[in-house]
């Protein structure tokens, strides 16, 4: 699992054991001081030796979350039916936030929704799965403009257009966009308000962005 979460924030471990992974450290680099192993789920660095742990302590260091939403990151599947329920269901989890530059906010989340929009178009798995598990037509899709996020994605508040929050470890915050189907806000009015995902995986199910 920490293996796998690694390697989907683009990181690059070579095998140097059967339990052991090498690579680059997320938090102060090199190229084979950082060590993951497989057998007990934890990782260490040999250069800042203070950093070290679990996929909880990773996710808190290098994603600056919280302890209950690493927590949320790791947890299982729920899954609820109906299309009206999926596209109208009350957020779960709605973080404070603040706007410093609403038209750079604006820009950034109406370029993720038409992106992932695309991917779910493009993504026959997805449509099926919408369909038969959601009852969603792939003209309700067009309509509400649904998306697909793959994966987890972070990125920097700043370039969101928010305000830099800073963590109790003196790190800043990075905003995350949780793997799940985007439901984008407003869209009736023809203004983009917000959006909100419904992940896959964990809980909180509903996520509001940032």
């Amino acid at each position: 699992m920490l293996l796998e979460q690694l390697q989907n924030d683009g990181f690059i471990l070579k095998n140097v054991s059967s339990v052991e992974y090498s690579g680059p450290c997320p938090f102060c680099g090199g190229t084979d001081r950082f060590r993951v192993k497989t057998d007990k789920e934890r990782f260490f660095c040999r250069h800042c030796r203070e950093r070290g742990g679990d996929i909880i302590d990773y996710l808190r260091e290098f994603k600056g979350v919280g302890f209950q939403e690493a927590k949320a990151l790791v947890q299982g599947t729920l899954s609820e039916a109906g299309a009206e329920s999926f596209i109208s269901a009350r957020p779960s989890h709605k973080p404070e936030t603040q706007i410093v530059n609403p038209d750079l906010w604006q820009a950034k989340t109406e370029a993720l929704v038409e992106w992932a929009h695309q991917q779910l178009i493009e993504s026959d798995e997805s449509l099926e799965w919408l369909n038969q598990a959601r009852g969603l037509t792939l003209g309700t899709i067009k309509q509400h403009k649904i998306g697909y996020i793959p994966r987890d994605i972070w990125r920097e508040r700043k370039a969101w257009g928010l305000s830099e929050k800073i963590n109790n470890r003196g790190q800043p915050v990075k905003m995350w966009i949780p793997a799940g189907i985007l439901i984008p806000e407003g869209l009736a009015e023809k203004k983009l308000t917000g959006a909100r995902v419904r992940r896959f995986a964990g809980d909180p199910r509903y996520v509001v962005l940032s």
